[in-house]
């Protein structure tokens, strides 16, 4: 047997039908006396198990994936920016709708979605941008399958094959170079312009991070000059709070010949004046238009405009830099702001070898089979004398 109970609360009434479950008594709340009530019957009917059966067949079968995706998509906004929650819209839109937008979504299997990876996406996307496609879908079904909802009884893309990733080469200018490149950026006529190609390249910040910053953003110390990034310019957003990362939101030391530049830049300017606005309509200056109107002269002009490098080429010089410079892999971490060391690791490692001059040194002489020398803890010790061996034991 099977009761409705009613019941009141500040959501408003709701309707839990009552029933066993083997040796147990279970229930399961409605929000209308309608559908309790149905409920109640098909438990008397074919009993609880086959009630909760039914009902899930029935709440999978018609829901298509743009059913799912209107849903999933909502519930993501809460821990998205604006800019993202946007950005996930359009992917989905332009990628997974074509596809299987009006496909029931319990009837999408493994063999469709490998199909659309293979066929749909590979011909014409790089093997991170698949992945990032296919992680769109992965995230819809798993919150779908998860069994506090039961949309569907499975997700599809547990076991699809993606491409190989392919890891490029980096990209950053030679010493030479990059003074080629910062004597040009001296040498023009837009000081804006100039400055912001010497600060990103002192200070390995990405294009977005470096237009976005306030005057009150610096600090110039007897310790120092100081730059807190506290905001970042967005595609479609312009200039909005908070980095890419919580570690993005990160405050470096300036050194020269940027840190002489920044506090000339704050004299006599209120502390929410732009650092460097476009000088045609003190706004933010949007990257697409400075990599058109002020990178690409200054790259020009230093002879290197037959290499092409782009200002994030400055992020991996500068990484490189420090490296050379002695910074160990936490400090160029924090410093670029990566969330974490392991990203850092992955996108970097290959130019950072991670020995010391000093580390090199050390393991030659624990190499060298006739030192007689041990290094222990960085420094040159004697090893201690060989204790004499024992006497071996008597024989009758």
């Amino acid at each position: 047997m099977a009761s409705i109970r009613e019941r009141s609360g500040p959501r408003g009434t709701t309707y839990a039908v009552l029933f066993q479950r083997g040796d147990r008594q279970t229930s399961k709340t409605f929000a209308d006396r309608k559908a309790a009530e149905r409920f109640r019957k098909l438990v008397e009917a074919v009993g609880g198990d086959g009630a909760l059966e039914l009902t899930r067949a029935e709440k999978t079968a018609a829901r298509t994936v743009d059913d799912l995706a209107r849903e999933w998509l909502e519930w993501k906004r809460r821990d998205m920016t604006v800019e993202a929650h946007r950005d996930y819209v359009r992917q989905y839109e332009k990628w997974i709708e074509p596809t299987f937008g009006q496909r029931v979504a319990e009837n999408v299997t493994e063999r469709d979605v490998q199909h659309w990876v293979d066929k749909v996406l590979a011909p014409k996307l790089g093997a991170k941008t698949v992945g990032g496609r296919h992680a769109l879908l992965h995230g819809l079904y798993r919150w779908a399958s998860a069994k506090s909802r039961g949309y569907v009884t499975h997700n599809p893309c547990k076991e699809t094959e993606l491409p190989k990733k392919k890891k490029a080469a980096l990209r950053g200018l030679s010493v030479p170079e990059l003074h080629a490149l910062l004597r040009a950026a001296e040498a023009t006529d837009n000081r804006d312009a100039g400055d912001v190609v010497a600060l990103m390249a002192g200070t390995g910040w990405r294009l977005g991070e470096v237009l976005a910053p306030q005057v009150g953003d610096v600090e110039v110390t007897q310790a120092g000059t100081f730059l807190t990034m506290r905001r970042v310019f967005r595609r479609s957003e312009g200039v909005v709070e908070g980095g890419k990362t919580e570690a993005a939101a990160r405050r470096i030391r300036v050194l020269e010949p940027a840190a002489s530049k920044l506090a000339q830049r704050v004299i006599g300017k209120a502390p929410t004046d732009l650092l460097f606005p476009n000088p045609h309509t003190s706004k933010a200056w949007n990257p697409t238009a400075f990599r058109r109107n002020a990178w690409e002269p200054i790259v020009k002009a230093a002879g290197l405009a037959d290499r092409k490098p782009t200002p994030y080429w400055l992020r991996h010089t500068h990484v490189a830099l420090c490296h050379a410079a002695g910074f160990d892999l936490v400090e160029i971490q924090r410093r670029i702001g990566h969330e974490d060391i392991r990203t850092t690791i992955n996108v970097y490692g290959r130019m950072i070898d991670g020995m010391s001059d000093e580390s090199a040194r050390n393991l030659e002489a624990l190499l060298n089979p006739s030192a007689s020398l041990d290094v222990v803890q960085g420094e040159v010790v004697t090893p201690p004398a060989a204790a004499p061996l024992p006497a071996p034991p008597a024989t009758s």
